[in-house]
């Protein structure tokens, strides 16, 4: 085992708030150019990307793992990762299920566009993926972990869509084992505080949205290898896997 310099949190062109440029060979070039080695996409209640980028990692030497940022009823962004291109899939038409049948406005809220392994686009999502799903934070949470994958809330110290402003972060039921945080904001001592006293795990992902915020690694996880279940002992450190933080990013305000 070693030390594997991770982002769990990165949006390709998908995202109709990521720029164009967020196509698998820049996303794969850069991550590796300011040292990742391991990466989850994660783009807004969608996954047609992830198999154009499960191509490209193997073939440019870097692992990534296929996600989806999924937005409760709440309007919390949930982080869900997957071991396999079928298990997020299977996610992806629960979430299509639960999503309002309105139709994107590429005007308004940009593009979302459907790229092969070396960034040319293939199609377009015409649904629109900036949407709350029907699905509650709880039933998010079953569900994913049901398929064999693993939940943890988003940004939670962003003053938007995160668990902690929505809900306070006050029920301990949500049995989430580890929760993300940013790398651009202080540290609130009360949101500190709370993951210490529940013991959670904390990774910190850039959430990236472009190129240039594609930067780190910010987090390293010891583990055997890259997946789900590596990531949960590595939050609950268990069986000598743990998480190594950048420490200058957890001050206080």
């Amino acid at each position: 085992m070693d030390f594997l310099a991770i982002d769990l949190h990165i949006h390709s062109l998908l995202s109709p708030c990521a720029d164009r440029e967020m196509t698998p060979p820049n996303i794969i070039t850069r991550a590796k150019d300011v040292g990742l080695e391991a990466i989850v996409i994660a783009d807004h209640n969608s996954a047609e990307n992830q198999q154009a980028f499960l191509e490209l990692g193997k073939r440019m030497g870097i692992k990534i793992l296929p996600g989806i940022e999924v937005q409760s009823r709440e309007d919390v962004h949930l982080l869900c990762i997957f071991d396999s291109l079928e298990q997020v899939l299977r996610w992806q038409h629960l979430i299509y299920e639960n999503l309002p049948s309105l139709e994107n406005n590429k005007e308004i809220f940009g593009f979302q566009e459907v790229v092969d392994s070396q960034g040319r686009k293939i199609g377009e999502n015409n649904r629109l993926l900036l949407a709350a799903t029907s699905f509650s934070i709880d039933a998010i949470n079953e569900q994913v972990t049901a398929l064999g994958g693993l939940v943890l809330p988003a940004h939670i110290d962003r003053p938007s869509f995160s668990l902690w402003n929505q809900m306070g972060f006050l029920k301990d039921e949500f049995n989430f084992i580890g929760v993300e945080l940013t790398p651009h904001l202080k540290r609130k001592k009360e949101q500190l505080e709370f993951i210490r006293e529940r013991d959670l795990g904390v990774v910190i992902s850039t959430d990236a949205h472009q190129l240039s915020q594609i930067k780190g690694p910010y987090t390293r996880a010891y583990l055997e290898d890259f997946t789900v279940q590596e990531l949960t002992l590595a939050l609950k450190r268990e069986q000598g896997r743990s998480i190594k933080l950048e420490e200058s990013l957890l001050s206080m305000e």
